[in-house]
């Protein structure tokens, strides 16, 4: 038996993680998923892990619901927002990874 960990980054509050499909108003805070991915990483058998939910949202909500069109500052704020995710993203990977005990220097599974 073992755990498959998969981690949706539209979970995590908006303000900390904007690029994704549907921000969160109210969402967990990424040192809480760190924790919690560290923890998951060196206490289970992981079989595998994902990371979901990264978007570019090309759109803003105003061109989806057809209410405009996004300016250049728009589009700025957006590309913004999916780098800033997107280290979220990164960062989130990385402390799994360096939790799997087999996975740390000098270590064998």
């Amino acid at each position: 038996d073992g755990v498959y960990l998969s981690v949706d980054v539209d979970a995590i509050r908006g303000s900390d993680a904007p690029g994704v499909s549907a921000p969160a108003l109210v969402g967990l805070p990424p040192d809480w998923v760190l924790a919690f991915v560290q923890s998951v990483g060196g206490g289970c058998q992981l079989l595998g892990a994902d990371v979901v939910e990264v978007s570019s949202r090309r759109q803003t909500w105003a061109e989806f619901l057809g209410e405009g069109q996004a300016g250049p500052e728009s589009r700025m704020e957006n590309q913004a927002g999916l780098q800033k995710t997107a280290a979220l993203a990164a960062e989130i990977i990385r402390a799994l990874v360096s939790s799997i005990p087999a996975a740390r220097p000098g270590q064998t599974a």
